[in-house]
């Protein structure tokens, strides 16, 4: 990463100078793209709302495992759409940027981005799970990943390689001129870092209503700014650049995948040693716990929900001398991790404190007749 080139980089301020250039012939234009992905998200979260509104009255308007099952499904296609969505903005964000001297317009933009939204959309996974993969195994190999990678976007509009092989193409670009990539990155965001620092800030911590409103506002204004000043960069690396080998040396694709996957790797041999520890010393305080071990459920027997309720209501009386003033409380004071529900009908049962905490009446929802209801009295607490 020795410094061989960087002479014949310009400077931030000179590739700011450029960046500015295409930033205001380009402004309105990525904005229109922006808002265009903004609604698209809208409809697409509209879509899935509606289905699963639907869905939810189709099935009998119970919280039950069906209706559990279609949102998870929604949930999953939502993230996929949406995800789409943004790779297909984010090509054509980057297609008006390096087209700019051609003048075409938003549609044009979209338009020339949909057969890019699946090689951006992969390229993008690709690049994450590397990134990720290497902060696992180390902090730095991370940032060295972050900073290789940092124009494969470009050069998969530009240049029309995507995956593996825009990664490396990228990484050959910023070849020999690692740390003048990095210096004239932070010199470009470092004011705005500092002014955000000073002026969002007052004396006690807290942000600044007015001036931080403001500061917010021309931090999005200077987004394209910013992708704009990474694709002058780019061109200028690119420019300048050795020659790059169309196939990837074998050692390359070593690095690439071994890096990343020692860092899976290490965290699943460290989740192998330290999960173990964590159950026995959550065993461990768990059966400290006073009571703990006349209230809870002993070897394979499974209880009814309403019971599970009456251990909970239970372990706080032995603790705090009182029943809580409602089920929530079992919660947030750690007891049960959350309150069942009615199974037939999916609906929370009614709970009341009677004679100043020292009893309780747990009841069956109202909609289901005849009423049935436990207090400590009873035999049995099954509801």
């Amino acid at each position: 990463m020795a410094e061989e080139k960087s002479h014949l980089l310009p400077n931030p301020l000179e590739l700011a100078k450029e960046a500015w250039i295409i930033y205001k012939n380009r402004f309105w234009n990525l904005v229109g793209i922006g808002v265009a992905a903004f609604v698209g998200v809208l409809l697409i979260l509209l879509v899935a709302g509606i289905i699963g509104v639907v869905g939810y009255f189709a099935l009998g308007a119970k919280l039950q495992t069906g209706f559990f099952v279609l949102a998870g499904i929604l949930g999953v296609l939502a993230v996929i759409s949406i995800s789409l969505l943004s790779s297909w903005a984010n090509a054509a964000a980057f297609i008006s940027i390096s087209k700019w001297k051609d003048g075409r317009k938003i549609s044009e933009s979209i338009n020339d981005a949909k057969p890019l939204i699946v090689p951006f959309f992969l390229t993008s996974l690709l690049a994450g799970l590397l990134s990720i993969g290497a902060f696992l195994f180390f902090v730095i190999p991370a940032l060295v990943f972050s900073i290789w990678f940092s124009m494969w976007k470009f050069v998969l509009v530009v240049e029309g390689k995507s995956g593996l092989s825009a990664l490396h193409t990228s990484r050959e670009y910023v070849r020999g001129r690692f740390w003048g990539v990095v210096w004239r990155v932070i010199a470009i965001h470092l004011p705005v870092i500092i002014l955000g620092m000073l002026f969002t800030k007052d004396g006690q911590g807290d942000a600044m209503g007015p001036i931080h409103g403001i500061f917010q506002i021309i931090s999005l204004l200077l987004i394209p700014f910013y992708m704009i000043y990474d694709f002058v960069l780019f061109t200028h690396l690119k420019k300048t650049a050795k020659a790059v080998s169309k196939d990837i040396p074998s050692k390359s694709k070593l690095l690439y995948l071994l890096i990343p996957l020692a860092g899976y790797i290490l965290i699943v041999i460290t989740g192998i040693l330290v999960v173990p520890t964590i159950i026995k010393m959550v065993s461990s305080f768990s059966s400290g716990i006073p009571g703990n071990e006349s209230i809870l459920p002993v070897g394979n027997n499974t209880v009814k929900p309403s019971t599970a309720i009456v251990y909970g209501l239970t372990n706080y009386y032995l603790t705090n001398k009182k029943f809580p003033d409602n089920l929530q409380t079992l919660t947030t004071s750690h007891i049960l991790t959350s309150i069942p529900t009615e199974p037939s009908t999916g609906l929370p049962y009614r709970y009341s404190v009677l004679k100043d905490g020292q009893d309780f009446k747990l009841c069956t929802p109202a909609s289901i007749r005849p009423e049935k209801c436990v207090s400590t009295e009873s035999q049995s607490f099954d509801l």
